[in-house]
C-alpha cells in the first residue's frame, strides 16, 4: 500500500515538474 501511494505521489510529482 505504502509503495502505490509513493509511486501514485512520485507521478504526481513528474507531471508537476512537467507542467512547469
Amino acid at each position: 500500500m505504502l509503495v502505490k501511494n509513493l509511486g501514485l505521489i512520485h507521478l504526481e510529482v513528474i507531471r508537476f515538474a512537467y507542467r512547469s
